[in-house]
């Protein structure tokens, strides 16, 4: 009998959280699956774990590299094999609650426009712990904007995608050591839409042999390399690996330390080449109502405001204080426009109504 979801896992030495992360596919309310477990030249003892669930679940499906061949490669031999009509990813690292592959099927059941569905996730340490939550927002436009600059959704293990349309596109890019889960994303928009479930639907672990951990500079500069090609499509131009660092930095304020020492001429390059960014975003999809509207322009205007206001406050050194809150004031009433004026508005209405609830509370 086909599965409707085929789950696709690659391992390379990773008996220290397997068992938790097989088990939580095991245990899905959705039953409906086969589980395919690459095993990426192990050395540990991880070909032996996955052995024992095999032998007592008929779902489980192995495959063993007898040579580590890296992510990208052991994915597509899963995609090869995979006969679900969606795909679920799952890292050997991280753990899925109960009704992940229910709730995204179901999702997928009902949106035939959509071709990847992702989900809200905790973050946890190497002992399980939660040291933050995401809030991921589903509007499709501010998912596509963010995706240029970065891998919005974040992790890999939380998605499901419907299988032919990857298949059409290649698969993932063999070209790509990391971050090829990033650049799927991007390719993948062009066939329908992304959407994230506002549900936390798994567990990310981050530990100290992540990839983030133990080849973070490389996979950053396959992420810059990608953002490049995404900006090269939508303005004509691609840009230098450092200039898009700077627009990551200016829109992640990840590395404060950098921005702080950023010259006020790259600032003010950074805020021109978001606007070249934005008309292009706008045109790109000024045919596609479902994606750009009136309101989810307004949205993408509000987040690239907020987003100056917490950069202008990373770059205001003493030095260059007020010339960075000139810019990021210049910046904010461009991006706002009539929507400052609301906002405006609203505080002063808040002030009002506070003002007499306190004269009401402490009568002469």
């Amino acid at each position: 009998m086909d599965n409707k979801v085929s789950v696709i896992m690659s391992v390379y030495n990773g008996a220290n959280y397997l068992k938790e992360a097989v088990e939580s596919i095991l245990n899905q309310t959705f039953s409906e699956f086969e589980f395919i477990i690459i095993d990426d030249g192990s050395k540990d003892e991880t070909w032996d774990i996955l052995n024992n669930y095999a032998s007592s679940d008929y779902r489980i499906k192995l495959i063993k590299n007898r040579i580590n061949i890296g992510l990208t490669r052991s994915l597509n031999k899963g995609l090869v094999v995979a006969r679900g009509k969606y795909i679920a990813r799952q890292d050997h690292d991280d753990f899925s609650e109960p009704t992940r592959l229910e709730k995204e099927t179901q999702y997928l059941d009902m949106h035939d426009s959509t071709v990847l569905v992702s989900c809200n996730y905790d973050i946890i340490n190497s002992e399980g712990k939660i040291v933050k939550r995401t809030d991921l927002r589903n509007d499709t436009s501010t998912i596509y904007w963010n995706l240029i600059f970065y891998n919005y959704l974040g992790g890999h293990s939380q998605v499901m995608f419907r299988r032919d349309p990857v298949l059409k596109i290649g698969g993932y890019s063999e070209s790509l050591p990391y971050a090829q889960d990033y650049d799927l994303w991007l390719r993948l928009s062009k066939f329908g839409h992304i959407s994230i479930l506002p549900e936390i639907l798994l567990k990310y672990r981050i530990h100290d042999k992540r990839v983030t951990s133990t080849a973070g500079d490389t996979q950053f500069e396959c992420v810059l390399n990608i953002s490049a090609s995404r900006i090269a499509d939508l303005t004509g131009r691609r840009p230098e690996l450092l200039e898009v660092q700077s627009i990551w930095s200016f829109w992640c304020l990840v590395y404060e330390s950098e921005l702080q020492h950023t010259s006020l001429s790259t600032n003010i390059s950074i805020q021109l080449t978001i606007r070249k960014i934005f008309k292009a975003f706008i045109a790109e999809h000024q045919f596609n109502k479902s994606i750009v509207t009136t309101q989810s322009v307004r949205a993408i205007r509000n987040i690239i405001a907020k987003r100056c206001l917490n950069w202008s406050r990373s770059v205001s050194t003493k030095k260059h204080k007020i010339w960075a809150w000139l810019i990021m004031l210049a910046a904010y009433i461009y991006w706002l426009r009539f929507d400052l004026i609301k906002i405006l508005i609203n505080k002063i209405y808040s002030l009002y109504i506070k003002n007499i609830f306190e004269n009401r509370s402490h009568p002469v």
